[in-house]
This record gives structure tokens, C-alpha cells and sequence, in this order.
């Protein structure tokens, strides 16, 4: 039975979602139809012991590699292609403008060496990416120039993601693309098509072990991030403490806005505490809006290998793999 729903899922395009979390692994195998909807075809999730994984730095690859191999066996995945979560804290975004009319090699060139003068680090030390957006907003456009348009540029220190490849490599998977998890929890905010979902404003709290981090986003777009990295521990805070924090720091994040434009239309909660209902009780006046636990897979189908029960249990812990699953898709 296992052989022959391999050979089933073989005949798909599978992308498998990695996020290498504070204290545990988590694996989202999805597929698309040409419609463009998805289905969730396989997961798995492994706890961590502390001094295997810490906050994605410092640790053995071959030991996680290791845990992350039997979770490819388990499933029956090997082969696939996967997409790398990085914390959004390693990773530097910056926005340029360029010539309108420059594109493959020339726009490659000029962001390079337009890269080289504003990153900290030679480009030698990192793994770079970039994505042409449409015209500069404040940009003059004239007849000859043709105009600029925004170039937004992801780096990220070649150490930091060398052991996560290492390990993914060793797993048996087929790394194909790295990707900063606050990018794809923006994910979460794609199911609503409706033209007011371009302009809300919404919060997304990741719970770790380690810390908590907060993600804003105007639509699906990731606007501002703030993490506790060892400092509020979600398991030791008491909630009413937590839930005043999240909030201090919320309204700073959306100090970027005009003033009427601040108001949060949704908060979701996610990771290993997002269940943590009276978290949600407790910040639903703090922030003035209704707070969820975040659910990627709300309106997506679910394969005849996935049990509904437990992934009833573990929809917010996969958040993040989820979303980097999705990322690769339509390209």
C-alpha cells in the first residue's frame, strides 16, 4: 500500500516545506492543481531536543539530518523538492530603484553592484536574491529612461544557510529555494480574495520554544518584524504579561502607517503555543481586533494520507512549512 502511494504521489508536483523551528522539524509535502488550488499531500513533525536545534544557529547537521531522514521515510517523500525556512532576523531585505528598461543579465549586473555597496558583507559571504516590482511610485518617468521601477533584494550569510541545506540534503529531499518565514506566513493571509483583504492590516504571532516573533503585514505583504530571541519565553510568561507585550510592540511595528491606517483588522496566532486560548482572550481587547489561531489549511483539501484528527492538533505548528511549500508554485 505504502509502494503504491508513492508511486501516486510520484506522478504529482510535489514541493515539500522545511522550517527548522526553535525545537522541532516541521514538514509540509503539497501539491497543485492547474487551477492553482492546493492540496496537503503528506506531513510530519519531530521534536527537537534543545541542543540539536537552537533558534536555527549552532547546530549538527548530521544530527538533524538524521531526524529529518526518518521523517522522509515515514512519509514516503524522498526525491522531493524543498524549499529552506530562514528566521526573518537573518535575513536583510533592502528596496532599489533601477532602469525600467534593464532586464535579465544588465538588471542582474546593476543590482549586484548597486547590492555591493549597501550590504554589510561582501557579496562572496552571502546568498543573494532579487525581485523586479512594477514602477517606482516617486519615480520621474521620461521618454528616453523609459523610468524606474523598485527592485527588492533578500540576503542572507552563506554560514547561516549552509547547515540547513547540509541537513536538508542529507535527508534525501532536493533543496531548490530558501525562503524568510515571515514571507510565508504572508501566506496565511492569501485565502481572502476580497479587495479589502489588499489594504488590512494584520498581526501574525509565531510561538517557539525560544522566543516569540511578530509579523505585520499590509495584505499579504510583510511590513515589519520583531522578535524575542531568548527573551519572553511563551512557556515561562504568564499570559496576561505576554498578551501586553505583544500588544506594546504591535503598536510600535505600526507606527510605519499613517495614523488612521494603525488600526489592526486581524491577529493570528501560530506555532507550538498558537492553541493557547487564553492568550487569544486576553489580546483581542489589547490589539481592538478578533484574534485566531492561524489555519493554512482552512480551504485546502487534504490527501487520503493525512489523518484530519491530528492535523486538527497541528495546523498552527505547520504554519510556516506550509507556506514555503506554497512558495515555489506558479513559477
Amino acid at each position: 500500500m505504502k509502494g503504491r502511494l508513492q508511486r501516486v504521489l510520484q506522478r504529482r508536483r510535489l514541493v515539500a516545506g522545511v522550517a527548522f523551528c526553535d525545537a522541532q522539524l516541521c514538514v509540509a509535502v503539497l501539491s497543485a492543481a492547474r487551477s492553482g488550488n492546493y492540496t496537503l499531500e503528506r506531513y510530519a513533525l519531530s521534536s527537537l531536543p534543545p541542543h540539536e536545534v537552537n533558534a536555527g544557529r549552532g547546530w549538527e547537521p548530521r544530527l538533524v539530518a538524521q531526524r529529518l531522514r526518518q521523517l522522509v521515510i515515514e512519509i514516503g517523500i524522498s526525491g522531493t523538492a524543498a524549499v529552506i525556512g530562514v528566521k526573518t532576523g537573518a535575513v536583510q531585505s533592502l528596496r532599489l530603484e533601477v532602469a525600467a528598461s534593464l532586464s535579465g543579465r544588465a538588471l542582474e549586473a546593476t543590482v549586484l553592484a548597486d547590492a555591493q555597496g549597501v550590504l554589510p558583507y561582501a557579496l562572496q559571504e552571502v546568498c543573494l536574491d532579487f525581485a523586479a516590482l512594477s514602477e517606482a511610485p516617486n519615480a520621474e518617468v521620461s521618454v528616453a529612461s523609459g523610468g524606474s521601477r523598485e527592485v527588492v533584494i533578500a540576503a542572507c550569510k552563506r554560514d547561516t544557510l549552509d547547515a540547513s541545506i547540509a541537513a536538508v540534503t542529507a535527508s534525501g529531499l532536493r533543496p531548490i529555494a530558501a525562503e524568510p518565514e515571515g514571507l510565508a506566513l504572508g501566506r496565511l493571509l492569501c485565502v481572502r480574495r476580497d479587495r479589502g483583504a489588499l489594504h488590512s492590516l494584520s498581526l501574525v504571532v509565531l510561538f517557539e520554544a525560544g522566543g516569540t516573533s511578530l509579523h505585520l503585514f499590509l495584505g499579504a505583504q510583510h511590513s515589519g518584524c520583531y522578535e524575542w530571541r531568548g527573551g519572553v519565553f511563551v512557556s515561562e510568561t504568564p499570559a496576561a504579561k505576554l498578551a501586553e507585550t505583544i500588544a506594546q510592540e504591535a503598536a510600535r511595528l505600526a507606527l510605519q502607517f499613517p495614523e488612521e491606517r494603525r488600526e489592526l483588522d486581524q491577529a493570528l496566532l501560530v506555532g507550538g503555543c498558537a492553541g493557547w486560548l487564553e492568550l487569544a482572550q486576553r489580546l483581542a481587547p489589547l490589539l481592538g481586533c478578533p484574534v485566531a489561531r492561524g489555519n493554512p489549511f482552512a480551504a485546502m483539501p487534504i490527501g487520503a494520507a493525512v489523518n484530519p484528527g491530528s492535523l486538527a492538533e497541528d495546523v498552527a505548528a505547520l504554519a510556516v512549512a506550509c507556506g514555503l511549500a506554497q512558495s515555489t508554485f506558479g513559477r
